[in-house]
């Protein structure tokens, strides 16, 4: 159980979100994940209260506890794509042709700012 454990918290569980000019990168302490920023058309913070007014209800499909979450959620509007450490604020991310991602970087509104100064990604109310 403890090699489990080990496994899911060094390859499944986000340490940190990075901008480059080309991409999103998701690291984890022994690999990473790349989302084009040519791929996302939004980058929104939302609140726990905006997440459910949108998508209602989520069940989650996915890894979940006192850390934080990661995996997908069943949503009445779909799958959504999710890596978190809080329930307070988030960043959602609608992709061109994916489900949308929602993430937790450590300053949501300025992470967003951030993403969205790529002309062909849109920060809404920004």
């Amino acid at each position: 159980m403890l090699v489990l454990y080990a496994a899911v918290y060094l390859a499944w569980r986000p340490s940190r979100f990075e901008i480059s000019p080309a991409e999103l990168c998701i690291r984890f302490p022994i690999r990473r994940r790349t989302v084009p920023r040519g791929s996302i058309r939004t980058a929104e913070p939302i609140d726990s209260k905006q997440f459910r007014e949108r998508f209602g209800r989520a069940v989650r499909v996915g890894v979940g506890g006192l850390w934080g979450g990661f995996g997908w959620l069943w949503t009445s509007k779909g799958w959504v794509e999710f890596y978190v450490s809080r329930t307070d604020a988030f960043v959602l991310l609608e992709r061109e042709g994916m489900i949308p991602l929602l993430i937790t970087p450590e300053r949501p509104e300025e992470f967003a700012r951030e993403l969205g100064r790529k002309e062909d990604v849109a920060v809404p109310g920004g």
